[in-house]
């Protein structure tokens, strides 16, 4: 993923507030889409202070199964994040996060997350994640499964943008009709994937 630097917002998000804005379980939740989409592991201590110093030791939970729904996640009571886990990035793989506010440091209207890694010109493995179009941030599977194996003609991208928007569940609201994030959907799954191949073969 890559970050312009050049927002206030996103600056302090990426700085300070990433096991915050995790557990937070936010729809419209920036960097919990984006670790998910590249799967990212959650290591949770038990017992906050005092399992720190007894036997219960820490558990490690995926990305996609820390959250169990808006404002909930798996985190019990007596536990604590204390340790995010992120796998580095692989040759020929690269990623984008396009993202509808309102205004600068807003919460997502909508946002598209999307990873992919080449293989001898083929996607080998793909990664799409959808803000605030569900009650929680989504992985767009059909999508996903579409790209891998096929090279990324214009065709598959349309497919899976097209795939994509099915998988949004976003609500009408004053910020835009269902027909139109949706849209919003299919429109930044296709710029995401053309830049995510544009950084993947080394394009910045």
């Amino acid at each position: 993923m890559s970050s312009t630097g050049a927002r206030p917002a996103e600056k302090t998000a990426h700085r300070g507030t990433v096991p915050s804005a995790r557990t937070a379980s936010k729809a419209e939740g920036l960097i919990p889409n984006a670790l998910r989409m590249v799967g990212a592991t959650w290591a949770v201590p038990t017992s906050a202070f005092t399992v720190l110093r007894s036997k219960s030791g820490s558990r490690t939970v995926k990305a996609r199964d820390f959250f169990s729904g808006l404002f909930s996640t798996t985190i019990q009571p007596t536990e604590i994040l204390s340790e995010i886990r992120i796998p580095a990035a692989k040759p020929q793989s690269g990623g984008a996060y396009l993202k509808l506010e309102r205004k600068v440091g807003d919460f997502a209207t909508v946002a598209v997350a999307v990873h992919l890694q080449m293989d001898d010109g083929k996607v080998r493995s793909a990664g799409i994640g959808l803000t605030a179009v569900g009650p929680q941030n989504l992985k767009a599977e059909r999508a996903e499964a579409a790209l891998r194996g096929a090279r990324l003609d214009d065709a598959t991208i349309k497919q899976a943008a097209a795939l994509a928007a099915e998988a949004a569940e976003p609500k009408e609201d004053h910020r835009g009709s269902v027909e139109y994030k949706r849209n919003v959907v299919r429109v930044f799954t296709e710029r995401g994937l053309k830049r995510a191949y544009e950084r993947a073969r080394g394009g910045g």
